[in-house]
């Protein structure tokens, strides 16, 4: 995996983590409260496809799906089956709902996780030499 990749990874990873926020405060908010809106609908509705939308392209991007596991499949059953919209989230059981928020709290554990893990790396690629800058070292010893 090189130092772009790793980046690009990251920074994307990043956007989607702040957007999984979002959508956890949301969720809580209606959750505890049962108040929202229709702006806050559409605000809803927009944020999962666009959420939906990075969870496809960094599965695609993805270069170790079983080391660098985000949950992107239990992002897209979520959003498809268990948050489909605030109306279907308001009306569901207590039970439903603890659900929810603690299968949102699991992917916010991954995908912290794995962000973790490519800052780790960016910044091990930082640190290290390149094989060229070695082979460079070792003629300019001599």
């Amino acid at each position: 995996m090189t130092k772009m990749n790793v980046v690009g990874l990251k920074k994307d990873l990043k956007k989607m983590r702040d957007e999984w926020l979002v959508l956890g405060d949301i969720l809580k908010r209606v959750i505890y409260t049962e108040e929202y809106d229709e702006e806050q609908e559409k605000k809803f509705l927009s944020l999962k496809n666009t959420i939906g939308r990075h969870q496809r392209v960094l599965s695609q991007r993805n270069p170790d799906k079983n080391e660098f596991d985000f949950g992107g499949v239990q992002i897209a059953n979520m959003l498809k089956t268990q948050v489909v919209s605030l109306n279907q989230v308001s009306s569901r059981n207590e039970q439903d709902q603890k659900k929810i928020l603690q299968d949102w709290h699991q992917v916010y554990i991954r995908i912290t996780y794995v962000y973790g893990a490519f800052a780790f790396i960016e910044e091990n690629k930082k640190n290290k030499p390149s094989p060229v800058k070695r082979v460079i070292k070792k003629v300019a010893r001599k």
